[in-house]
């Protein structure tokens, strides 16, 4: 009887520690701002190694769009800890409304993608940078590779 007490007694603490986790994870939805229209898309791969940047412009709205629904809905938090992405494998899209006059302006949206499939979001929305960056629950390397072949990217 006692060996019975004790397993219910860990099996009610997991649960606890599990509820405690889900609620405090802060695990939220990425939505996008429909009303503004972001008409291009600048792709870097290869942050912080200045030497090798492999850059691509994309002067598409409907890419844009899209790959903004495709990114729409994953399951991030808040990260914790400092996130490196200065990586060669690490991408940066950055989505800009194609006015020329923010060019060296803060960019409108961003998110980074390491080359494992964690997806990096410095903004909440268009315009709406985030003090700490949300990181995906879980690697979409998948989606990464989707990604790149929507927007044609060979690098």
């Amino acid at each position: 009887m006692r060996k019975k007490s004790v397993v219910v007694f860990i099996i009610s603490l997991l649960l606890i520690v599990f509820l405690i986790d889900w609620y405090t994870g802060k695990k939220v939805s990425i939505s996008m701002n429909k009303d503004v229209q972001l008409q291009e898309i600048v792709i870097q791969k290869g942050i912080g190694n200045l030497s090798d940047i492999k850059n691509r412009t994309v002067k598409n709205p409907q890419k844009a769009e899209e790959i903004l629904s495709m990114v729409e809905g994953l399951k991030v938090k808040e990260a914790k800890e400092k996130v490196r992405i200065e990586s060669p494998d690490t991408y940066m899209f950055s989505f800009h409304t194609g006015d020329d006059s923010e060019r060296g302006e803060m960019v409108p949206y961003s998110f980074f993608v390491l080359g494992d499939g964690t997806f990096i979001f410095t903004h909440e929305d268009v315009d709406k940078p985030l003090e700490n960056p949300l990181v995906t629950t879980s690697k979409h390397k998948e989606l990464l590779d989707e990604i790149r072949q929507h927007v044609g990217l060979n690098f």
